[in-house]
């Protein structure tokens, strides 16, 4: 996780624990106050509700884009290793030099065909292989089963 995102995560904790604490404190407020219900009731939205709000949103969002970049990752690794291999990869080659599952493998590698960034084909063994033809060093036929 990069540093900007440690401090927004931190940043979102403090607006979590002032609005808990503010809350807190308004529901064990007991004393009379000489403002109108309404009145508090805005206070209690502004200081306590809108800050645990905001938190939980900027911890969502920075969540959400941490999930984004490591997917992108994964996919730059995932061509990487593609090109390496001459533009041909197996899900068992794919779960063997990556940290992906057998199942995770080929789920990506079946979203990048459904996506249109490689063909699908048999190797001489029966295995499934998927070309990217984009990065082999000499081009086949781009099939679809």
């Amino acid at each position: 996780m990069r540093f900007l995102d440690i401090l927004k995560i931190t940043a979102a904790i403090v607006l979590i624990l002032f609005g808990a604490l503010i809350g807190l404190g308004a529901l064990v407020d007991s004393k009379p106050s000489d403002m109108s219900p309404l009145a508090e009731m805005v206070l209690v939205v502004l200081f306590s509700l809108v800050p645990l709000f905001l938190g939980v949103l900027i911890i969502y969002r920075v969540k959400t884009q941490t999930r984004h970049r490591r997917m992108e990752a994964l996919e730059k690794e995932i061509l990487e290793l593609a090109k390496t291999n001459g533009g041909i990869l197996s899900v068992q080659d794919l779960a063997m030099k990556t940290r992906l599952s057998l199942e995770e493998s080929k789920k990506m590698l079946e979203n990048f065909f459904a996506d249109g960034w490689c063909g699908i084909d048999m190797d001489e063994g029966g295995r499934v292989i998927y070309i990217f033809n984009d990065l082999a060093r000499s081009p086949r036929p781009n099939t679809s089963a």
